[in-house]
């Protein structure tokens, strides 16, 4: 059957809609799997760093100090970075002592 063209024209429109919705969707997916990755790790690195704390506190108390100041809860809700110089220093530790 013949549709008039203002029909043909409408579900044109309603495909592109869909297909810009779809894409949309499927973007914000994504973000979410993205997200919840995310969350899962920083869940695991919030229930070892306790231990960490606890573990360089042995080798050396001022290492757990530091260690805490800068990647710890209060760091966190203070929105502070740790500075590139104990990141790289606590990688290397953690080679170390794997």
């Amino acid at each position: 059957m013949l549709q008039p063209v203002s029909d043909m024209e409408q579900d044109e429109d309603e495909d592109e809609t869909s297909t810009e919705e779809r894409t949309r969707l499927e973007k914000a997916a994504r973000q979410y799997k993205q997200d919840e990755k995310k969350r899962e790790l920083f869940n695991k690195w919030l229930e070892a760093t306790p231990q960490v704390i606890k573990g360089l506190s042995n080798l050396s108390p001022a290492l757990g100090h530091v260690f805490k100041q800068e990647f710890w809860i209060e760091a966190l809700r203070n929105g502070v970075e740790p500075k590139a110089m104990y990141q790289k220093l606590f990688l290397n530790v953690s080679t170390v002592f794997k």
